[in-house]
């Protein structure tokens, strides 16, 4: 990739939509959190989640978010990083980003 690439990152709670200014779609979305299966001894991240072949059945959970609030940014910074260098293969020193925020609504 270039060195002016934008990544457009969509961080929700649940997931995250991840991709490139100008293009339509996300190139991935994944799980925002990290997970241990009962039979491993290392947590799994983001794409990892999705894979067929991993039983999440009781696996232990661990979340960036809590009700809607950053409770573990580390956690958080860890799963960025695994998207920026494994699934979009960029250096995010030699990028922008776009951070999507949600819409204020206010209550009547």
């Amino acid at each position: 990739m270039s060195s002016n690439v934008v990544v457009v990152l969509d961080n929700g709670a649940g997931q995250i939509k991840a991709g490139f200014a100008g293009e339509r779609d996300p190139t991935t979305i994944v799980p925002n959190c990290t997970a241990r299966p009962l039979s491993s001894k290392k947590f799994l991240i983001a794409d990892q989640l999705l894979s067929p072949s991993e039983d999440l059945t009781s696996a232990v959970l661990r979340r960036p978010f809590d009700r809607g609030y950053l409770i573990n940014p580390d956690l958080q910074s860890s799963i960025w990083s695994h998207i920026f260098s494994s699934l979009l293969h960029i250096t995010p020193s030699s990028s922008s980003l776009l951070l999507t925020e949600p819409l204020f609504k206010s209550e009547h």
